[in-house]
């Protein structure tokens, strides 16, 4: 079996950002291919840049375990893509010393559990159901350069969560009015790829 990943042009525009040190938004319609290109992202970017530590984020660990765990064991089957799952730690332990931790945050006992731990690459399926406030504090967890690889936050999401408009101001329809004064001395990190339903 070869390695393969099937990307649309959308989804690649998001890919190519992945490891320059970007906060990208994935997001728009329901049907957009959101959760296949945060799939896809971990398990490249693990399989690409050996030593990275990867983290999967989705509210619930039911959500986590359908939308991810199991589909990433389907598509991307270990015995190919050069690495075993640990069910008990919920990580995918790389060949080439790279790990996928996959986390729930549901509450502010479980975002401590992902606070202050190392993350070269973030993705938060679904991004926009978490508080603001979650998402900043959460990306203080994006440490260290690994090799050429530059810590890096990919998020999805639809319209009608409660951090709507912090997506809506700083991705989708910037208004600095908004932004707090180290989100203004990085805006060029900000990158917004629009999901169609045909994606």
């Amino acid at each position: 079996m070869e390695l393969e990943v099937r990307l649309l042009p959308r989804q690649l525009e998001a890919w190519r950002h992945v490891g320059k040190g970007k906060y990208i938004f994935y997001g728009g319609a329901r049907g957009g291919g959101k959760s296949h290109l945060a799939r896809a992202a971990a398990v490249l970017a693990a399989h690409m840049w050996p030593g990275i530590r990867v983290v999967c984020v989705r509210t619930t660990y039911p959500e986590l375990y359908e939308n991810f765990i199991t589909r990433i064991l389907e598509d991307y089957p270990g015995d190919v893509w050069g690495y075993v799952y640990r069910a008990r730690e919920r990580v995918m332990l790389f060949e080439n010393g790279s790990k996928i931790f996959f986390r729930p945050i549901d509450s502010e006992i479980a975002l401590k559990k992902v606070l202050g731990l190392e993350y070269q690459f973030m993705v938060i399926d679904e991004a926009n159901v978490l508080p603001e406030n979650y998402i900043h504090r959460i990306r203080g967890s994006l440490r260290r350069p690994v090799g050429n690889f530059i810590p890096t936050m990919l998020m999805t999401g639809n319209p009608g969560g409660v951090s709507d408009t912090y997506f809506k101001t700083r991705f989708v329809e910037p208004d600095y009015s908004y932004w707090g004064k180290n989100e203004l001395s990085e805006k060029d990190r900000y990158v917004f790829v629009p999901a169609k339903v045909y994606d």
